[in-house]
């Protein structure tokens, strides 16, 4: 299939050359006959011929004008369609969409031509920035929930205290204003991690990362917070070209999240393997599991499977994690059976 039905290039090329075709005719033409009528004595004077010329040349004028005012008005008519969109777009209306007339022949190409291309590209625009409008509200509603939860809690609990209370129940209170505290001090460092890679900035990938040796450390480090829990590994020695610091977040994330929600006498099982030129990890957990409707639904922001786990997160572990893949060029896929367990597999370009 061809990108073009005509290109631009060659659709004025081809009503220019018209044009000075046609005049090229009537000037060689129009010569001829004065010097054919010169010859034959009917010309009164020089100054006959040269009123003759003139006529000539304004009958020129008028007809490449002529020609090239409708061919161009042709061309100009998607410029104007497309000006349009653009301004408003401009005017912060995303809704705005640049016509695109359909061509019966255009069948067999892509596109009618160089500017049929950019209102397609126009159109995507609009639809991201229209998109990305959206997300941001959905965030900044949702940053506004979350956060005020916290608050809530942490301002009734201050009061009591305030009001006075016994000694036992204000240790408890405190300690329970610590933890929403703790909450919300990790949501703002969720959100800071989210925004410092939505940001687009530049990744570098020139750092040597032993996988392997990565997860264990991942495993020892949230083991101590978690407590005792019995893991299995199959852990083949793999480096890979990437960055050090998004890898080790996205491997905390997802075996933290292995921990959360699977039983206390579960086995969390951790592997990887090189394999069809990507390094693979997968960590299977024995635990709640996810149901198929909420599957699609996990990276999210702020969503949660479970509500009677909200308070071990904030719901943009996930979303990390796949804007950090996203970054570095890797994919997951989650698999999960409610009650049987979850298990997310990554792939990395080695």
């Amino acid at each position: 299939m061809k990108k073009y039905l005509i290109s631009l290039k060659s659709f004025i090329a081809f009503y220019s050359s018209l044009a000075f075709g046609v005049i090229n005719f009537i000037v060689c033409f129009a010569v001829c006959m004065l010097f054919y009528i010169g010859i034959g004595g009917k010309i009164g004077g020089f100054w006959d011929g040269v009123a003759l010329c003139a006529i000539i040349c304004l009958i020129t004028m008028a007809l490449n004008f002529t020609l090239l005012y409708f061919g161009l008005k042709i061309l100009f008519r998607p410029i104007k369609r497309l000006l349009g969109a653009i301004t408003a777009i401009a005017n912060g209306d995303f809704e705005a969409r640049a016509e695109r007339k359909i061509h019966r022949y255009r069948t067999d190409y892509v596109y009618m031509h160089e500017l049929d291309e950019l209102v397609v590209n126009v159109n995507k625009m609009a639809q991201k920035l229209q998109k990305h409008e959206q997300l941001q509200k959905e965030f900044v509603s949702n940053v506004s929930h979350e956060m005020k939860t916290p608050i809530s809690s942490i301002a009734a609990l201050s009061e009591m205290i305030e009001g006075g209370v016994s000694e036992e129940r204000a240790v408890r209170y405190a300690a329970s204003i610590g933890a929403e505290a703790n909450r919300l001090s990790k949501l703002c460092t969720d959100m800071l991690k989210l925004t410092r890679l939505d940001s687009g900035a530049a990744v570098r990938l020139d750092e040597t990362v032993r996988i392997d040796e990565q997860l264990r450390q991942c495993i020892i480090s949230l083991s101590q917070s978690y407590g005792e829990r019995e893991f299995e590994l199959n852990l083949s020695p793999l480096s890979v070209r990437s960055n050090a610091g998004l890898l080790n977040q996205i491997w905390r994330n997802l075996i933290e999240n292995a921990l959360k929600y699977s039983r206390p006498s579960g086995k969390i099982f951790v592997r990887c393997c090189a394999c069809d030129g990507f390094a693979q990890v997968s960590i299977k957990d024995e635990g709640i599991g996810i149901s198929r409707e909420k599957l699609d639904k996990i990276f999210d922001r702020f969503y949660q499977c479970e509500e009677s786990h909200k308070e071990l997160g904030s719901g943009l572990g996930l979303s990390i994690v796949r804007t950090a893949l996203d970054l570095l060029g890797g994919q997951i896929e989650y698999e999960s059976e409610p009650g049987v367990g979850t298990e997310a597999r990554v792939k990395i370009p080695l």
